[in-house]
């Protein structure tokens, strides 16, 4: 609550605990007592003016505060009038008059203020009025059966009067039934309360003042209890005022469902009651009579224009859902729902970007297509959700079904399915733009690194050879100190080979010197070097041969080096053995030759991944961190290119893919 309705809410206890004070303590004079009760009466009425206007403001200009907030101030206006007339003749002003003509109007501001309550942007007027009118015929027979046939040879009235007052509790006893019956999903459950309590106690004054007419005012106790009543009504509205603000649009989707039923059903309760009342024996002259006609007329003509209703609203809910659905299943994004931990709905473009056929993805979770380190990041992102905190767009690594590595960019919200809460979200594959990303990026490092390369190559070559021969004349030629002369040209010749990886980064490739070869001549022509290592480390390599593999056109030495070095990386990832598979797939209509090398080893976090390629990135302890970035480079010199997708635990998958001809 703000600051300002803390204020108004402690002003209004103020004007109570003066009220109850001053009947408890100071009321002696009945005519002093009844001035003073008015004007606290005027006061009341000025109050909920004034903090339902305040409402209005604040909420956002919800127009049912404004008219709530004329009514209090038009009944304030009434009030003072009346006052001012019971002081200066001092005595009861005219049963009907002036002031009466304006708590008449008040009633209708708040009728207006009732239908905004209720009123959605394409509901119109007409059944609200019917119900009005439905209820307030109800309300008048009730009242008129009960209160008034029985005074009409007690008291003294005019018509006028008798109208005035049958109107005011009839009005009373509509608007409360309407607060308790019909939607107010539109106001905080506070203010529907206090409104609801202030026309309770309205409609009590109103029947507790028929008890009352015809006895003496200046000498009846009695007469506090209606003028508490409409003082303790409007301070109610006040503190509905108090409380107004804009409510959840969720309350209002939840609660629609109940108030539809209502709107239905209470008709054809009310006018079954009127039909009982008129098949009990009234008389078919008395008014008793002509009300329940009449609203049984109503009841039935309300109900054909409710049947009525009811088919445009399921009309409107076909046409709608089946534009949902179209939306949902042809939309160019991933849509899914899900609901008590399973997805309950995933659209075609959603499936097509995991992998899965056609309703296979229903039943599961959507953390179990999301990768396990970003399952802490989606549920971050769900639990704003409860907190009515918005999530932005947000991305996450997925998994195929095949298990490989899906980029995304996924948007959540709350929302409701078959009547039951439940999480939907939206998501991008954005794998292609990630790798092109990566893959801009990698290029200028090799650029950077190529440019750099053809300087430092070139200025340390001379020297390490100079260096490099007279540490080999000096080893021939002493007999002490062998062992040293052996590191110092075993790490020459480590600095050789460095060199040597710059020279490649900067060497241009002329494409003109490629040959068609075969690929799987290259790869086993590799693989005896390879052997002893593999041994080693006690691991297999098993190629899986394939018939009809068409030659591509390369640079044999420079393929021969990317297949020496990838393999190397798998043999070197496996410590405690394991098997090395290579195996082929073949694209004719892209003319493409795929080679995947796998292995069995420990893998790569995500974090890792990302980073493969930069110059000196290594896990190795001798490693140069050169080799695959010289691998990146060849690649991509022949129009190819190559893909690291792995998981921790579960071994690496280098994807090879060249041109074929």
């Amino acid at each position: 609550m703000s600051k300002c309705s803390r204020i108004a809410g402690w002003i209004g206890i103020l004007l109570l605990v003066l009220y109850v004070g001053w009947e408890l303590f100071y009321r002696s004079d009945m005519f002093v007592g009844i001035v003073v009760s008015n004007v606290l009466q005027a006061m009341s009425a000025l109050y909920a003016g004034i903090v339902l206007l305040l409402a209005y403001r604040q909420s956002g200009k919800s127009k049912f505060w404004l008219y709530y907030g004329i009514g209090a101030l038009g009944y304030f206006t009434a009030q003072t009038y009346w006052t001012a007339e019971l002081i200066l003749t001092r005595g009861v002003p005219n049963a009907f008059g002036p002031a009466e003509i304006i708590w008449i109007l008040q009633y209708f501001f708040i009728l207006m203020g009732l239908y905004e309550q209720n009123r959605y942007r394409r509901n119109p007027a007409f059944p609200f009025l019917f119900d009005i009118l439905l209820f307030t015929t109800v309300s008048v027979t009730l009242y008129w059966q009960q209160f008034i046939r029985p005074s009409l040879g007690e008291y003294d009235l005019t018509d006028a009067e008798t109208i005035y007052n049958l109107f005011c509790s009839s009005v009373n006893l509509v608007i409360l039934m309407f607060l308790f019956i019909f939607d107010r999903s539109r106001m905080p459950s506070g203010s529907r309360n206090f409104l609801a309590a202030a026309f309770l106690l309205k409609t009590v004054g109103s029947s507790s003042s028929w008890l009352l007419e015809g006895s003496d005012h200046w000498l009846s106790a009695g007469v506090v209890i209606p003028d508490f009543c409409w003082f303790a009504g409007l301070l109610f509205m006040g503190f509905a005022g108090a409380y107004g603000s804009r409510p959840h649009e969720e309350d209002a989707l939840r609660k629609q469902p109940r108030a539809t039923h209502l709107r239905r059903h209470v008709p054809l309760v009310f006018g079954g009651l009127l039909l009982v009342l008129l098949l009990a024996g009234s008389s078919p002259a008395t008014p008793v009579a002509f009300g329940c006609l009449l609203g049984v007329i109503l009841m039935l003509v309300r109900l054909f224009f409710g049947i009525r209703e009811s088919e445009s609203v399921n009309r409107s809910l076909k046409e709608t859902d089946a534009i949902y659905q179209n939306w949902a299943e042809n939309a160019l994004v991933g849509v899914f729902i899900e609901q008590e931990g399973k997805l309950v709905y995933v659209n075609r473009y959603c499936e097509e970007i995991f992998g899965y056929e056609p309703g296979e993805m229903e039943g599961s979770s959507i953390l179990s297509h999301i990768s396990f380190t970003e399952i802490p990041r989606f549920l971050s992102e769900a639990d704003k959700l409860h907190e009515n905190i918005p999530t932005g767009r947000f991305g996450v690594t997925g998994l195929r079904r095949d298990q490989n590595v899906l980029y995304l960019e996924m948007h959540l919200a709350k929302s409701y399915f078959h009547g039951k809460e439940a999480l939907s979200g939206t998501l991008i594959d954005i794998t292609e733009r990630k790798m092109s990303e990566q893959y801009l990026i990698r290029s200028e490092k090799l650029s950077v690194v190529g440019q750099l390369a053809a300087g430092v190559a070139h200025e340390i070559r001379n020297p390490l050879t100079a260096l490099k021969g007279f540490t080999q004349l000096l080893h021939q030629n002493s007999d002490e100190n062998r062992k040293y002369y052996e590191i110092m040209l075993t790490e020459l010749e480590r600095i050789n080979y460095i060199v040597g990886e710059f020279m490649v980064l900067s060497k241009p490739h002329n494409r003109q010197q490629f040959k068609e070869h075969d690929i799987h001549r290259i790869l086993t022509s590799i693989i005896p070097i390879l052997e002893s290592q593999a041994i080693l480390h006690n691991v297999i390599l098993r190629v899986e041969t394939s018939q009809d593999l068409p030659k591509v056109k390369c640079d044999e030495n420079q393929i021969k080096q990317v297949l020496i070095n990838l393999m190397k990386n798998a043999i070197e990832a496996m410590p405690g053995g394991g098997t090395v598979t290579v195996r082929y797939e073949t694209d004719a209509p892209k003319r493409q030759l795929t080679l995947y090398i796998e292995d069995e080893g420990v893998g790569m976090p995500a974090e890792l991944l990302e980073r493969l390629g930069e110059p000196f990135l290594t896990t190795k302890e001798k490693g140069t961190g050169l080799g695959l970035m010289v691998c990146y480079k060849i690649i991509q010199a022949h129009e190819g290119t190559l893909s690291v997708s792995s998981q921790p635990g579960q071994g690496t998958s280098v994807k090879l893919v060249l041109p074929a001809r």
